[in-house]
């Protein structure tokens, strides 16, 4: 997509549509925020702006709906992300076999050694067997022991505790990767546009679940991104690409709607970010289609998932929606360990990765020609006009002999 069309693409997103998005009745309560960027930045105070603490009427402006609308992916999207663990078969029984009696045979074999490194690879290898089968490595009476703490403690300890164990680090490979309560350092335009002349802090999720930069490049690591849309790929720095899942935790019996409004705003910037990409190569379509993220709110006894998208109504608009797509009460360590793991591998891995993939590699690929041209032209000027300063010294400066004490010297 030419830079004019791209133009002409963000003009008419940021367009405002009179009518449908109210004032705020009674006005909005301002407070003031605070704002970290990259993984070791420190809280500051934002200087030199208003309050930006994120609220139903700035979402509003920015056009994220707040009620649900129905997704016509959703019964697809149900029916590949689960939360009942199917049947072993003989051959998954069999590695998990394997893996205890690789630990026996050692043991036996080397009675008189150390045993401490036995124990640590059975561990790692019996937990890597687990996970293949898609079975949670944290044990149901750690994971009911800590619901139960989480009951009575703050949300502190829910997102140091539950938040974490759903997480299977034997899934992330070197694919995935997950960052909490990572500030997003968006540069002003590449936020999400607003109807109103207002300001709004960046997305600060309890956890975020992001591609890896190198599951993009792959050895490559020289790939040029522009320069523009570098905030657009690592909101929170690093080498964390895309973010696609999103956390935020409460604890029981609190209301959940800031958790709610949260999640609204970290997925719909997300969804922005992503449309930034591929709208640049001119394929909206696909993103409006087949682009999704999602959503986590929990706390010690429920757990909502939600599924977010970006949809272009009247006037070339675009809006940012979102559909129920699972309830879960009373959850059970199974039930939202095998959630992640097959929104994971079943839609992240298999459908959402190869679209952005095709679109990283064409960015960076039209940028890259892009500076081999530049180069060229540069080259074919200074090949064209060879007006060194040595040549002009040359043409202009009469030779005289006298230069470097040469006058100074005989020849006889």
């Amino acid at each position: 997509m030419s830079p004019e069309r791209t133009a002409r693409a963000r003009a008419l997103y940021t367009a405002r549509v009179p009518g449908v998005l109210p004032e705020d009745e009674g006005g909005m309560q301002e407070s003031s925020s605070s704002v970290t960027t990259g993984e070791n930045a420190s809280t500051a105070k934002a200087k030199g702006s208003r309050a930006t603490k994120v609220s139903a009427s700035k979402l509003r402006y920015r056009r994220i709906y707040q009620d649900p609308t129905a997704d016509g992916k959703l019964e697809y999207l149900a029916s590949i992300i689960k939360t009942t663990l199917p049947e072993l078969s003989n051959k998954e029984i069999g590695d998990l076999q394997s893996a205890a009696q690789i630990f026996i045979d050692e043991t036996r074999s080397h009675p008189r050694d150390n045993c401490y490194s036995f124990i640590d690879n059975f561990s790692f290898n019996f937990d890597k067997a687990k996970s293949k089968i898609n079975y949670p490595f944290i044990n149901e009476k750690y994971f009911n022991s800590d619901l139960k703490r989480c009951l009575a403690g703050n949300e502190a300890v829910l997102q140091r505790t539950i938040m974490i164990h759903i997480i299977n680090q034997y899934w992330l490979g070197g694919f995935f990767d997950w960052n909490s309560e990572g500030s997003w350092s968006q540069p002003e335009d590449s936020r999400l546009p607003s109807s109103k002349a207002d300001t709004i802090s960046s997305p600060r999720p309890d956890l975020a679940m992001f591609f890896t930069l190198k599951s993009f490049t792959g050895e490559a690591i020289d790939d040029p991104i522009p320069s523009e849309l570098e905030k657009c790929i690592s909101p929170d720095g690093g080498d964390r690409c895309f973010p696609f899942l999103f956390m935020e935790v409460k604890k029981a019996g609190a209301d959940l709607q800031d958790a709610y409004t949260a999640n609204l705003h970290s997925a719909s910037q997300a969804l922005y970010n992503i449309y930034t990409w591929m709208v640049r190569l001119g394929q909206e379509e696909k993103f409006y289609n087949d682009v999704r993220v999602f959503s986590l709110v929990f706390n010690a006894q429920d757990l909502s998932v939600r599924v977010h998208r970006a949809e272009m109504r009247e006037n070339g608009t675009v809006y940012f929606l979102f559909d129920e797509l699972l309830p879960l009460q009373r959850y059970t360590k199974d039930q939202a360990c095998l959630l992640i793991k097959t929104t994971v591998a079943e839609y992240a891995a298999k459908e959402l990765h190869p679209l952005l993939k095709t679109a990283f590699k064409e960015v960076t690929k039209q940028e890259s020609e892009q500076a081999m041209a530049l180069l060229a032209k540069r080259k074919a000027n200074t090949q064209s006009n060879p007006s060194t300063k040595r040549a002009r010294r040359h043409d202009s400066v009469p030779y005289t002999g006298q230069s470097f004490q040469m006058s100074a010297l005989s020849t006889s």
